[in-house]
């Protein structure tokens, strides 16, 4: 992100929402890609029989990235949610990162994320709501947190980008996804084993 901020010309267009033809120019230097350039840049996976590691593209995986690839030609800034970066996040990164830039002395803003039931609920005046401030109130009962495989596999990873010790025993990025990987899905499967103990106990 600071990369782009830091060009005038990139900065420009992608606040506008549009996406620069030449975008990769910013991150190849870094020895990134935005868009897959290769086959071996995309993995995917499919249950059908006929899918395997050795042979990927069945039907159904040659299909997915036909639709993808046609979402992406009517929405390319869609790319960047597809390496955990929504692209109305990065816009108001941008924005802020260049209103940093040109700011005079003092604190400088912080980067809200949008949250979909959050960040868009307004909220009363703080002035109004001094007498219940610390109160709980009866809505926590309704509060709800079920732990799902999240949309985007290692969110964090990709934004780090390629490890910065290749030279290492084990490829980094590769050990710490797996690990992601089995760590989300004990903790799914134990969300799913409280719901279950819940149940027969209502029962």
């Amino acid at each position: 992100m600071t990369a782009m901020a830091d060009q005038v010309r990139y900065a420009a267009k992608l606040l506008s929402g549009e996406l620069p033809s030449n975008i990769e120019d910013v991150f190849a230097p870094l020895g990134l890609k935005l868009f897959p350039a290769e086959p071996e840049d995309i993995t995917p996976k499919c249950s059908c029989p006929d899918w395997s590691e050795e042979e990927p593209w069945c039907k159904h995986t040659v299909c997915l990235s036909a639709l993808l690839a046609e979402r992406l030609g009517d929405d390319p800034m869609m790319i960047f949610g597809l390496h955990g970066m929504p692209a109305q996040e990065l816009i108001d990164g941008l924005r802020q990162k260049r209103a940093v830039g040109v700011q005079g002395p003092g604190p400088a803003p912080v980067l809200l994320q949008h949250v979909p039931g959050v960040s868009d609920v307004p909220s009363p005046p703080l002035d109004d709501s001094l007498g219940s401030f610390w109160e709980v109130g009866e809505t926590l009962d309704e509060l709800d947190t079920p732990i799902e495989p999240p949309t985007v596999n290692c969110v964090l990873l990709r934004r780090l980008g390629p490890s910065p010790f290749p030279e290492g025993r084990f490829p980094l990025i590769g050990l710490m996804a797996t690990c992601y990987q089995l760590i989300g899905e004990a903790a799914v499967r134990d969300d799913d084993h409280a719901d279950d103990q819940i149940v027969d106990q209502d029962d």
